[in-house]
């Protein structure tokens, strides 16, 4: 019996197997001469050999757990389902719970994640993500135009409901930011101008540009369209700068 198949899935860790480990005949186990480069591999070996010792399911996920954490790849620990899970369930064994439940015992330890990772673990484990046509995705650049509109409707649809103390202009923009910020690389905005001033007190100007802006973020129209799209949407609402006459 092999203590761990080559590129069969893990399963206590999202990743194929790059180990092919198992007991010779003269009481000896061959591992190929592996230097144990993928952690996540290695880890499960280590399961795998406890389990077969003990046949101690909790203790060796225990320790599964226990070096994820030590040796920082917690974050990979396969907490859905796992192909074998329907035959552990019927030896008496929930995987799914066990990892949870040590999980959360170790939630906490301190992760060395750079200090021993290699590229090749780094890269192999990502087999499990699931991919997505391109129609199935939504191009928030690709879509600009129409979510603009969305944007100029729903304020107008707002601004229609409510007293204002001259005519407005609704508009919405996009930029473009370093991908660095941290408000990510795009930003949606609405833009409300008003057309022409319509009094000489700048503080009661201030506030009346408050409120309509306060009234657009809590009517939620703004917040529905950046949820679907998984970008924030902000507003300003202004007055054109004039030289008031004396």
């Amino acid at each position: 019996m092999s203590f761990i198949r080559y590129n069969h899935p893990l399963k206590w860790f999202y990743a194929n197997s790059t180990e092919y480990v198992f007991p010779r005949a003269d009481n000896a186990i061959e591992d190929y001469d592996s230097h144990y480069e993928h952690l996540p591999s290695l880890i499960e070996l280590v399961g795998n050999i406890i389990l077969a010792e003990t046949k101690d399911f909790d203790y060796a996920t225990k320790m599964v757990v226990a070096l994820a954490y030590k040796l920082g790849i917690s974050h990979k620990l396969r907490i859905t389902e796992h192909p074998h899970d329907a035959m552990l369930v019927e030896l008496g064994r929930n995987r799914k719970e066990v990892v949870k439940y040590w999980i959360k015992r170790f939630e906490g330890s301190v992760q060395k994640r750079d200090m021993y990772h290699t590229s090749d673990d780094d890269l192999a484990d990502f087999d499990y993500l699931e991919t997505f046509s391109e129609d199935e995705l939504y191009d928030v650049k690709k879509h600009f135009d129409e979510l603009l509109d969305e944007i100029i409707v729903g304020v107008r649809s707002i601004l229609d409901r409510i007293e204002l103390p001259s005519p407005v202009d609704v508009d919405a923009s996009v930029y473009k930011w370093s991908p660095i910020c941290d408000d990510g690389e795009y930003e949606l905005e609405a833009t409300i101008k008003f057309e022409k001033t319509f009094t000489d007190d700048m503080g009661a100007e201030e506030l009346e540009l408050e409120r309509i802006e306060k009234l657009i973020l809590v009517s939620g129209i703004l917040d529905d369209i950046g949820k679907r799209i998984g970008v924030k949407i902000g507003i300003c609402c202004y007055v054109p700068f004039s030289f008031l006459k004396d």
